[in-house]
């Protein structure tokens, strides 16, 4: 299914079913079922230290062709650090090129999204959703990648909703 252009009707124009079908019920479908894509971390447990890296290379990676313009990305688990306090950074590698944060090859520090971890022991809900305007159409990956300013970092698929990353034409 594909976005069709809309026509620019001339005047006196004949209106045909397969015209109306074409211009009107097959964006229609287009809008509500957009192009999108769910993957699931099944790892029980993803770690990290103080320098970036993927959450994980091979499942929480989202590749999703596009017609242009606007995507949703959410990302949604919960997470810890292994010291006292610590925040978890989060980022988006796009196409193995470039990072959200920074439109570079270099995330910046904090990367897109960061939360703060208060303790070793409480867990923190972490729920990112992020809008990302003028993708240029085509197939594009977009993976997470994460660090964690003291000690470790942990993010536990098993518990609550588990490591979910989606991706969603808008």
């Amino acid at each position: 299914m594909k976005w069709t252009e809309p026509k620019t009707w001339r005047n006196q124009e004949a209106i045909t079913p397969e015209k109306l079908n074409e211009q009107i019920s097959q964006n229609l479908a287009y809008l509500s079922k957009r192009p999108s894509v769910i993957s699931y971390g099944h790892n029980d447990t993803y770690s990290t230290t103080t320098s970036w890296a993927a959450i994980d290379e091979q499942l929480l990676v989202a590749s999703l062709y596009t017609y242009g313009g606007d995507i949703l990305l959410t990302f949604q688990t919960v997470g810890r650090v292994t010291a006292a306090s610590g925040t978890l950074r989060f980022d988006v590698l796009i196409d193995d090129y470039y990072y959200l944060s920074s439109l570079t090859d270099t995330p910046l520090a904090y990367g897109v999204w960061w939360v703060w971890a208060n303790s070793a022991i409480r867990k923190t809900s972490v729920n990112i959703m992020l809008p990302i305007f003028n993708i240029s159409k085509g197939l594009h990956t977009y993976k997470m990648m994460w660090m964690c300013d003291t000690s470790a970092g942990h993010l536990k698929s098993t518990d609550y909703s588990g490591v979910v990353l989606t991706v969603r034409e808008f």
